[in-house]
């Protein structure tokens, strides 16, 4: 098992080709922006072709996204999922539980747990993007959804510009504006 704590910009990085990060249990808490622009402050951010397999995931607190995963070749494969908490940067973007973009794959095969993110619970952006949610037995929740300081949004589920999402055995509830968006723009 793995705690990450308190940590400012980004908890765990992978980035580029051939880059893995595999585990257990890990988890991620309490995330702080930058302090030259308070921007970021991502629990977990997987790009550029990186890597990561986990048995478990939490991210409590973080803020822009608990999970950042973007770009072709990316891919994250987890057992478990929780995001508990985003909140937005300082700027008032962000707060999202889960953001994968860029052709990048999610695939949690257990339980998943988005709740009180802002914005959306989970945003998946672009072709190619492929997001699936949950194994048919083991409960998907996406709860509590609320918008950026702006007032934008609070989407608990989000596929756009050509993103596919696949929810199973899934329970979307107390989104402030829409439960599930699929659009082309």
């Amino acid at each position: 098992d793995v705690r990450l704590d308190a940590n400012r910009s980004v908890g765990l990085v992978v980035a580029g080709g051939g880059s893995v990060a595999s585990g257990g249990s890990l988890v991620v808490s309490n995330m702080a922006p930058q302090a030259s622009d308070g921007q970021k402050g991502f629990g977990v951010q997987v790009v550029e072709g990186g890597k990561l397999n986990a048995a478990s995931l939490h991210v409590h607190a973080a803020r822009t996204a608990a999970v950042w995963v973007s770009d072709v070749g990316t891919v994250v494969e987890l057992g478990g999922l929780k995001a508990l908490h985003t909140l937005a940067q300082t700027d008032g973007f962000g707060g999202r539980g889960l953001h994968v973009a860029g052709g990048a794959v999610v695939k949690v095969t257990g339980a998943v747990t988005l709740f009180d993110n802002r914005d959306a619970g989970v945003l998946a952006d672009g072709a190619g993007t492929q997001v699936v949610l949950g194994d048919g037995k083991a409960a998907v929740v996406v709860a509590n959804t609320a918008p950026r300081p702006d007032g934008w949004a609070g989407h608990g589920v989000v596929a756009r510009k050509g993103a596919q999402v696949t929810l199973l055995h899934a329970h979307v509830t107390a989104a402030r504006e829409a439960g599930v968006v699929a659009s082309g723009a």
